[in-house]
């Protein structure tokens, strides 16, 4: 079974741009993205989309989540997966490059291959 990710509203967009840079085939969308949720989805409702789309989310929130998460499971849910992760080092300088094609700070080397 392919692998396939959302990242969280709170994931920097560079993030998406620098996967996809690096391996154009994976499945990923973002919130706020044509097929995702809306901005703004409340975390209940984002780990039903999860279930029902069969994605593995990947965040940076670590402070209503792991509770969500935790009532989700109660109620017999599932989830395919969430990562979180932490805020880069790059970030102050993904900042500073926004408005560039050039994703800064993500050299290609720095993510492992993933098996699609």
């Amino acid at each position: 079974m392919k692998v396939r990710f959302l990242l969280d509203e709170n994931v920097p967009l560079l993030l998406k741009r620098a996967l996809l840079r690096r391996e154009p085939r994976i499945d990923i969308l973002r919130i706020g993205d044509a097929q995702s949720p809306p901005l703004g989805i409340p975390d209940p409702e984002l780990l039903l989309f999860l279930e029902q789309s069969k994605r593995l989310l990947i965040t940076l929130n670590r402070a209503s989540m792991p509770a969500h998460l935790y009532s989700h499971y109660a109620a017999g849910r599932h989830t395919w997966g969430v990562l979180w992760v932490r805020k880069c080092r790059y970030q102050q300088h993904l900042r500073q490059t926004r408005g560039h094609e050039r994703v800064a700070g993500f050299p290609h080397r720095s993510f492992p291959r993933i098996a699609l």
